[in-house]
Formats: C-alpha cells, structure tokens, sequence
C-alpha cells in the first residue's frame, strides 16, 4: 500500500508513459497507474529495489524509535518491526 502511494505522486512520477514499478514481491498492486512487474527477491536481484528497501529499513527503524519514546512499555525500539517475545507479552498485559 505504501508503495503505490508513493507512486501515484506526481513528484516521483513526471512521465508515466516512461515508468514502470518494480515491486519486491509476487503480486504487483492492482490499483497501480503505471505499469508494474512483480520480482520475487527482487531486493536481491535489482539495485534499485535493494536501496529502495534501505532506505525503507532506514525509516522503519527510525519511526520504531520515535513510538518507542511514546510507548516505551512495548519494546518497540527492540524489535523495530520484528516481533520479540518480550513485545508479544507486553502486549498481552
């Protein structure tokens, strides 16, 4: 989802008759109004997917910090996106 947001501005965008998006994955997203090729293991196999998803890892990781800060009682800053037993029992209680 957050791909095709980003796709559908026009400021990534200037020529949509010259793009496509190439999508990390196996589905592309069917709401797209470029064309799109899905590559499995892309982020391996492409450059500009494997820092597309630095650069996302880089962001995730900062935003983990920031709710952390919010809610320090779920360990977000320890998991930053991957679930930890410490996470899972914090949000049980």
């Amino acid at each position: 989802m957050a791909c095709s947001r980003l796709i559908e501005k026009e400021a990534y965008v200037k020529d949509k008759k010259k793009c496509i998006a190439l999508i990390d994955g196996n589905m592309v997203p069917q709401h797209l109004t470029i064309p799109g090729r899905a590559l499995v293991k892309g982020d391996t196999r492409v450059l500009c997917i494997s820092a597309a998803s630095i650069v996302a890892k880089v962001i995730r990781d900062r935003i983990m910090l920031e709710l952390d800060a919010q809610y320090p009682e779920y360990y977000l800053k320890d998991h930053k996106g991957y679930s930890t037993k410490k996470h899972q029992n914090a949000i049980r209680k």
